[in-house]
């Protein structure tokens, strides 16, 4: 169990639909931004508030949900994700992979789906670092399909659904940001 102390920092930042928290973990200050989503589609502040948050319980949670995943009891999974949709792309400190990850492993289309369906999946969630190398650190589900063979329609489903988002949110097209000197003519 991680024992963490408040910043007292919180807020709101209404015009970009984001609530961010802040807590110090071992020296380190993490910020938690939760996104909610409305039936239209667009951003909306959360309701939650700094208080309703207890990092011990959700350390408890996500290692549970995680190994419950690791094991495949999905309906743990989901149970602990319905009521904590901000966990579902949480690693635990001894665990390498996120629930997505597992879901993957088990080469199973129906769970990847269900889970891809809730709006706080990121479907290109990397894994940390791996004390027995079963996969490489910083691998998105699709590359643990990639990696582990037999799972190409997982592999098709998880690029579905990043291109559906990306898509949705500019019309499909890759956007690059590229640095250009002062002067410098385009390329």
């Amino acid at each position: 169990v991680v024992s963490t102390q408040s910043t007292g920092s919180s807020g709101i930042n209404a015009e970009y639909g984001k609530q961010w928290y802040q807590r110090r973990v071992r020296g380190v200050t993490f910020t938690l931004f939760i996104f909610c989503t409305i039936h239209c589609g667009f951003l909306k502040p959360c309701d939650m508030s700094f208080s309703k948050f207890n990092i011990k319980e959700d350390n408890f949670d996500v290692e549970k949900a995680v190994r419950a995943a690791k094991f495949g009891n999905w309906s743990t999974v989901f149970e602990i994700i319905k009521k904590k949709p901000y966990l579902i792309n949480c690693i635990p400190e001894q665990r390498s992979w996120a629930i997505l990850h597992q879901a993957v492993y088990w080469n199973d289309l129906d769970v990847v789906t269900k889970l891809l369906d809730i709006p706080n999946c990121d479907a290109l969630v990397k894994t940390k670092r791996s004390r027995n190398n079963d996969a490489d650190p910083s691998s998105t589900p699709k590359e643990v399909a990639q990696q582990m063979g037999g799972r190409q329609a997982i592999v098709n489903r998880l690029d579905n659904h990043v291109q559906n988002l990306r898509n949705k949110r500019f019309g499909g097209d890759i956007i690059y940001v590229v640095p250009q000197k002062e002067g410098e003519e385009e390329a």
